[in-house]
């Protein structure tokens, strides 16, 4: 019987070693048990019997996490992110040890001989260039953590990547992923399951429309999200949802705007690129990023907010509605995806309390006019020559204007 797990060790008085992936599994040697764990950095053999065994804590195996201290140089195995199933039979079979049973009596469901291992089972890293490479019966490596496919064939939606537990990056990148129907976007909100992943690059696929449930799909703890040399025209709400992201690039899209919500949401942007795009304004809540890299197209225009419209003055109630259940995401997302157009239609939120509010409830208030530099280190965008400006206006409610107003005549 084998598992592939993570695991650690530690001898008494000493500091935990470095956790690495690993299968465990028993082998039997002259009548006796002995446990084997195979890493690419090492192969350990414990000899494991009555006289050796210390102590089993097992009270989260269904956690997959177990700790085993053996006597033998005071030597302490820790386990975690094991099959709970499997490792509740292997636990079993120490702790038949522990309490003096013989080897021979343990079923024989729990006793297989000794497992072997390919060097694939510990592949960590995988590139696939060519169609020709791309794997079919032989799988992919359980341990995998970046995985990159970059044939420029590509169209569909291999289930198999859903099952990689550990995976951090997914590169799809120079692929024909534009090309998929509704079906194979369904099989792509699977990507909920790779609770681990921080990189999703789907770069220069050809991809016209981000479908709304599969960017709601896509990990909360994503930080790098890669768009570029698409034809994308939009972006849907739900992209305001993932604020781990902390790099950002849709270059070379169609793009006329971004979500309204996203530099307000995703405040931990570090590095963001718009450059190639149809976007002509920004936010002024990019007054509160210090950012590494930015580049835009709108660099050096100034922030120009729709007027409002001449024939309402008042707030509807559709408008009022919109600006409270907004906030509710889980309520938000129930509704129809022409119902959520329309709700952000009607909003704005305020620069200065962060609080939705309808349209008509907006003032324009000019404030001082900053170079691009006090929100990144580095500065791109598509004015030629001399240094490049980002020029800031506010968008207040009512209520924020008329406090910034007092302010200002009590000042003066």
């Amino acid at each position: 019987m084998g598992f592939i797990c993570k695991y650690s060790t530690t001898i008494s008085n000493g500091k935990p070693s470095k956790i690495i992936q690993a299968e465990i599994g028993f082998c039997r040697r002259n009548g006796s048990l002995q446990m084997h764990i195979v890493s690419r950095v090492k192969t350990e053999k414990i000899h494991v019997s009555q006289t050796n065994i210390k102590r089993i804590h097992s009270q989260h195996k269904k956690k997959g996490k177990a700790t085993i201290e053996f006597k033998d140089f005071n030597y302490t195995l820790m386990i975690r992110d094991a099959p709970p199933k499997i490792l509740d039979k292997f636990l079993r079979i120490i702790a038949m040890t522990y309490h003096g049973e013989r080897v021979d009596n343990i079923d024989s469901d729990l006793n297989a001989a000794y497992f072997k291992l390919t060097k694939m089972d510990f592949e960590i890293k995988q590139s696939i260039t060519h169609v020709e490479s791309y794997p079919k019966k032989e799988g992919f490596s359980a341990n995998l953590i970046d995985l990159s496919i970059n044939t420029g064939q590509l169209k569909r939606i291999d289930m198999r990547w859903f099952a990689l537990n550990h995976l951090t990056i997914l590169d799809l990148s120079n692929n024909k992923h534009g090309l998929m129907n509704k079906f194979e976007w369904k099989k792509f909100n699977k990507i909920s399951k790779l609770t681990t992943l921080t990189t999703l690059n789907l770069s220069n696929n050809g991809i016209t429309e981000l479908p709304s449930k599969f960017v709601h799909s896509i990990p909360n703890g994503l930080t790098t999200l890669l768009l570029s040399n698409n034809e994308l025209a939009y972006l849907p709400d739900e992209i305001c949802d993932l604020r781990r992201l902390r790099m950002f690039f849709a270059d070379n899209n169609p793009l006329d705007d971004l979500p309204e919500d996203f530099f307000n949401n995703c405040r931990l942007l570090k590095r963001v690129g718009l450059s190639g795009t149809n976007i002509t304004t920004h936010p002024s809540t990019l007054r509160d990023f210090r950012m590494d890299f930015f580049s835009s197209n709108a660099i050096g225009q100034p922030l120009i907010f729709q007027p409002l419209s001449a024939q309402r003055k008042v707030p509807t109630l559709f408008s009022f509605a919109s600006a409270k259940i907004y906030d509710f995401r889980a309520v938000f997302f129930s509704l129809p995806l022409n119902v959520r157009l329309r709700m952000r239609r009607e909003l704005f939120r305020c620069d200065e309390c962060f609080t939705l509010f309808p349209k008509e409830s907006k003032r324009m208030l000019l404030i001082q006019i900053l170079p691009a530099t006090s929100i990144s280190k580095e500065v791109y965008g598509s004015s030629p020559g001399g240094q490049m400006l980002l020029n800031l206006i506010d968008s207040n409610c009512s209520k924020c204007y008329l406090n910034y107003t007092r302010w200002f005549n009590n000042s003066t």
